[in-house]
């Protein structure tokens, strides 16, 4: 950037000038914060108080006054020096609090208008990029049609479903501290929900509409034009969550502080923090409908097509024979965009209300104001759209970029993110807390940023395949898929020990920043902004997740149109890439969904004191509030009930989502055997499969079996909590938390695990380590191989001779006679060069014409060759054709080595053992497709899951409350049995 000043021009970057931007400003905050403290400056900056708390945490004794301590009896207490005045009405408002409440509403706001205006900018890139020729806008369009029409019918459901939940939780809340509230959680509960499926159908509509344009990117103009496309729609994913998340923050803040609070004149921040809880329980209910539903319908269609057209009809990957590609291909939308979407702006959402739920009593307890705990909060989140919306544009990349340099990119744009997050939330901090307490709560915010990337790296490392775990499954393949589906369940379990203790970790030392050890629920205020550290770069690390199923929609669309092999090679670098960034986001959504269960486990029992202490009876309260503390101790009956119940919640819906699936794709494959059978001329690519009925079929599937697994999250805080108590509650939360936070990581893992062992196989790697160990010599074992078989392709399917010819042509003559008993021969089809990032124009020519020529599903092995005589004659025809032939086939191998290199790894040696096609890449495929449901359905929806299960026990806790003062049915019934 160029600047004139006194004449003279200076060049100067922009990023520095962004720099001391941003330290001026938070400098003009620290004065104006100082200067409108309720102390003054002096008081402010007083760094007394705070050393005296360190003090007496690490046991030592101050000449001030002693601070007390909390204890769970008692309830929350005071542990400042001097007690808050803020118990009246003209210090606890939004307006009196202006400098906190107003700064923090209008953060928000400000982070909310630019990721929302740069969303609508990303998206009308992607809808200015061009879409391809006509066939690539006729495959964009069917996934775009079936996609909306799943979404359509979904919300015919979700929808009524939504309203009578938010009926319930209105009528449940009438029983609370201030019934007329009750109103506000009916409307605010709904609008909640109706935000996450907004942000869901715009996504997955910019998705839909981005896949051809990547495509046809990748092939006019190069890598980084394609990378560019498939980005700037996954940013349009990523700017919408955060952007209307923050929206929906700020503007219930600003009604329910802003104008209820100003009304009302008993209303406090604890009960308005407590009653926006709820608002959070719409957008997590519509989450996990997204998430089961969106996994059922993918999954269901992923497994139909691969066992279908991959394991039985040896058709590649995305082929347009195959009649669930089209279906395969909207459940990425619906699964990978809306679901996983709708799962990260309720983690999102619930993260910052957690936070602000806790700060009445965290403030109340350190003897300061509470809005400034709410203005910390709703600040990081804020600052963390604005960089993520900066940092997008540092994504960009070269033609013929290696994996490495790809990864990179999006990394940079990561990474300065979390950086910058790092470093402007200390100024933050210091004007919310002050400057002792606020570097301390800093230091919470950055372990939930470390958190998140140790949690990342170890997710890829148990999951990416140049590490040995994922290559040790893959070898497993040696003997079939059993032991495949044991070593990669073996992986998966193992992987969990890097996320539980880094979340173990990040909880301890954020509570111990927070100062939870003199004061619990400032430590738990700690562990709640930890987890919106953890999310506050959301906009730009959902983008860098939101891209890869675009990037693999693009793929299938570059392979069912048609396009030339060095367009599947782009749009497959992209994939794998998308593939590893998602290691990134599930390590995200993982740990943030268990700080931020934690956070509200913590607000639950917060809502359970502030209703008990609400009542009139004083002494009543304290003898309730007592008798409530003790059903809550981990030895009572009640905590031990709730643990087994959590527990079992966990794996009760992890069996009905993976059934759900099994089921989905058992009527999936039948459907597709059925076309393959009775539609004439799909194997020769005469025939036109019914892609309709495949969709339908993946849409009905979902929509009915979502329902019962997504409403028992709901129930079973509700039920457990009137039969057995408000103790039986918080160990259902705290069992659910343990069982549910491994069995997400083990299922993600297991199944990532399996998903990168097979595209090791298929890249050659298992093939390469073998030779490497000494197990596998080609050059002996693959000469051994061709005299046997009489050279006739073997797996990679590419050779030269008139053998090659004539073996096809022996296929050929056996299919018209129909016989079936050669079941060697299945290794000897030709490979799929769409789905090898190395195949050359010679074998893609070989496999065309093997295409036509395909046996029937369920076949594949069974073909045979018939008689001597006609193999000869076949073989005649082939060779009269050879000439003509072979100018096309030099033409097409021309085409990659003018265009710009591949971003694909350097081509490797073609084996023919332990390669694609091989029996141990059929036994990873297996190994893949159980896996499928584990990491993409099943692992995802255990967060939601969690989660939901909080937000229903704070939502229900005067219903709780109100069955025999919070004890239960079942304690009463017996006490009434024995005291009788």
């Amino acid at each position: 950037m160029i600047v004139s000043l006194r004449g003279r021009t200076h060049s100067v970057s922009p990023r520095k000038l962004l720099t001391a931007a941003g330290f001026v400003l938070a400098g003009l905050l620290l004065a104006v914060t100082a200067m409108t403290h309720d102390g003054g400056p002096a008081a402010f900056f007083n760094l007394g108080p705070a050393l005296d708390h360190v003090a007496h945490a690490v046991g030592l004794e101050t000449s001030a006054t002693p601070v007390q301590i909390a204890t769970a009896r008692d309830g929350i207490v005071n542990t400042g020096d001097e007690v808050w005045k803020g118990t009246t009405k003209g210090e606890t408002t939004f307006w009196q609090n202006w400098y906190y409440g107003v700064f923090a509403v209008l953060l928000g706001l400000i982070g909310s208008a630019a990721a929302l205006v740069t969303a609508r900018k990303f998206f009308g890139d992607v809808k200015k990029a061009a879409p391809g020729n006509e066939r690539m806008i006729e495959i964009s369009d069917a996934v775009r049609d079936g996609a909306m029409a799943y979404l359509v019918r979904q919300r015919r459901i979700v929808l009524p479903v939504l309203g009578g939940v938010a009926i319930i939780i209105m009528a449940i809340n009438f029983f609370g501290a201030v019934p007329y509230l009750a109103i506000f959680a009916l409307v605010g509960l709904f609008t909640g929900g109706l935000c996450s499926f907004a942000t869901g159908w715009f996504g997955m509509r910019t998705a839909t509409m981005a896949s051809n344009r990547t495509a046809w990117a990748c092939k006019e103009g190069g890598l980084n034009a394609g990378l560019q496309v498939a980005f700037k729609a996954g940013a349009v994913m990523g700017l919408m969550v955060v952007g209307v998340g923050m929206a929906f923050i700020t503007f219930w803040l600003l009604v329910m502080a802003g104008i209820v609070d100003a009304i009302d004149t008993k209303i406090t921040l604890n009960e308005i923090a407590n009653i926006m809880i709820t608002f959070g329980l719409g957008a997590s209910l519509v989450a996990l409908f997204a998430r089961v539903g969106g996994g059922i319908f993918t999954k269901a269609a992923d497994v139909g097509a691969d066992l279908v057209g991959k394991v039985e009809a040896g058709i590649p990957e995305d082929d347009p024979r195959n009649p669930a590609t089209i279906a395969d291909n909207v459940g990425d939308n619906v699964g990978d965009v809306a679901g996983m979407g709708a799962d990260l702006y309720e983690s999102y959402v619930g993260s910052i209300l957690a936070a602000i739920a806790l700060s009445w009593s965290a403030a109340v307890s350190l003897g300061k104001n509470p809005w400034g705990f709410v203005f910390a909060a709703v600040g990081i989140a804020a600052i963390g759209i604005l960089l993520s919306v900066g940092c997008t544009k540092l994504v960009k990349t070269k033609d013929g970029a290696t994996l490495h340099e790809l990864l990179a990119a999006l990394h940079k744009g990561v990474n300065v993110a979390s950086l910058g997050v790092g470093v402007l939330a200390l100024p933050i901090c210091w004007l919310g807390f002050g400057f002792i307490l606020g570097t301390s709560m800093w230091a919470a915010v950055a372990v939930g940023l470390t958190a998140g990337l140790v949690i990342a790296w170890g997710s890829e490392r148990f999951t990416a395949y140049d590490y040995e775990p994922t290559q040790s499954v893959a070898k497993q393949s040696v003997t079939g898929p059993a032991t495949v589906i044991i070593g990669g369940l073996a992986v998966g379990m193992m992987s969990t020990w890097i996320p539980i203790a880094t979340v173990a970790i990040a909880t301890l030392l954020a509570f111990g920043f927070g100062g939870g050890f003199a004061s619990m629920p400032a430590g738990l205020y700690a562990v709640a902004l930890a987890a919106v550290g953890m999310l506050s770069t959301l906009g730009i690390t959902l983008a860098t997740d939101a891209y890869g199923p675009i990037a693999d929609n693009a793929g299938g669309n570059a392979e069912m149109a048609g396009l030339p092999p060095e367009v599947r090679e782009r749009t497959d670098a992209l994939d794998s890439l998308g593939n590893t960034t998602a290691a990134i986001g599930k390590g995200f959504a993982i740990g943030s969904a268990a700080l931020t269960a934690l956070a509200l486990i913590a607000s639950y029992q917060d809502s359970l004191i502030g209703l008990l202490r609400s009542g009139e009876d004083k002494v009543a309260n304290a003898q309730g509030l007592r008798m409530l503390m003790e059903s809550m101790s981990v030895s009572a009956p009640q905590v031990i009930i709730g643990l087994f119940i959590g527990a079992m919640l966990v794996f009760v819906f992890g069996a009905l989502t993976m059934s759900a699936v099994g089921d989905a794709a058992k009527e999936m494959v039948e459907e597709v055997r059925r076309q393959f059978r009775e539609i004439p001329g799909i194997m020769e690519g005469t025939g036109k499969p019914d892609y309709a009925s495949c969709v339908d079929i993946s849409t009905t599937a979902a929509l009915k079996r979502m329902l019962v697994p997504s409403l028992l999250a709901v129930a079973g805080p509700i039920v457990t909590g009137v039969l057995f108590g408000a103790g039986a509650v918080f160990g259902l939360l705290a069992g659910g938390l343990a069982a549910g936070f491994a069995m997400a990581v083990m299922m993600a893992n297991a199944g990532g695990a399996w998903d990168n062992a097979k595209k090791w196989v298929e890249k050659g790697g298992l093939a390469e380590k073998f030779i490497e160990e000494g197990i596998y010599n080609p050059e002996v074992e693959d000469a051994a191989l061709a005299a046997i078989d009489g050279d006739q392709g073997g797996p990679d399917g590419k050779k030269d001779t008139k053998k090659k010819s004539s073996s096809k042509k022996k296929s050929a003559a056996s299919k018209k006679k129909g016989t079936s008993s050669r079941k060697t021969k299945a290794t000897a089809k030709p490979a799929e060069p769409a789905e090898m990032a190395d195949a050359d124009a010679d074998a893609t020519e070989d496999n065309e014409e093997a295409s036509a020529e395909e046996p029937t599903p369920g076949k594949a092995e069974d073909q045979t060759a018939d008689s001597p005589k006609e193999a000869a004659q076949e073989e005649a025809r082939e060779e009269a054709k050879a000439e003509p032939a072979a100018p096309v086939a030099a033409a097409k191998q021309e085409v990659p080595a003018a265009a710009p290199a591949a971003p694909t790894e350097p081509a490797k040696k073609k084996y023919r053992k332990y390669v694609k096609g091989s029996p141990e890449h059929k036994a990873t495929v297996v190994g893949d497709t159980v896996g499928d449901p584990f990491k993409d359905t099943s692992g995802p929806s255990l967060n939601i899951l969690v989660k939901l299960m909080s937000m229903v026990a704070v939502a229900t806790v005067a219903l709780v409350l109100a069955v025999n003062k919070g004890g239960g049915l079942l304690p009463w019934l017996f006490e009434w049995i024995y005291t009788k």
